[in-house]
């Protein structure tokens, strides 16, 4: 059973990245970590967040040098992160806008089939109204002759 599940994995080559970081472990781990952490993005599954090393390690770290004597478990979720963060960088404030605009945009296009329905002609040739109707033109009869006079 097992082997029918991993047999498409395990036929596909995998690739492996060699990943090098340089200065202080802590800074680069929070700097990964923080904004996601502070922006709510991040879901970690209940079973892991009750493993007792994860907890400790994601509660204690801090800025200072060596807060941690064990940090691979957090140092792991943060090259996850930093490998995603292409994905998790979208400003919902930017998404929310486009919804925004692309959900009145769609408004008015509806707004504007339902007149078409109607039968009434939206074209420039076809109006009818104050300056082609209301008006006479060329005899000094309007609205402007009349109050000039």
């Amino acid at each position: 059973m097992w082997s029918s599940l991993l047999l498409p994995h395990l036929l596909n080559p995998v690739e492996i990245k060699e990943i090098t970081a340089s200065g202080q472990k802590e800074l680069r781990i929070l700097d990964c970590l923080q904004p996601i952490c502070e922006n709510h993005r991040i879901v970690i599954d209940p079973t892991v967040a009750r493993n007792e090393e994860f907890g400790f390690q994601f509660s204690r770290i801090s800025r200072d040098r060596g807060s941690l004597k064990h940090d691979d478990i957090i140092d792991s979720l943060s090259i996850a992160v930093g490998n995603l963060k292409e994905f998790v960088a979208v400003d919902p404030q930017s998404v929310a806008n486009r919804r925004a605009k692309r959900e009145q945009e769609k408004e008015i296009k509806d707004f504007l089939d339902a007149y078409r329905k109607q039968h009434i002609p939206i074209g420039r040739e076809d109006r009818r109204g104050f300056t082609s109707v209301d008006r006479e033109r060329g005899r000094g009869r309007g609205f402007l002759s009349q109050r000039q006079r």
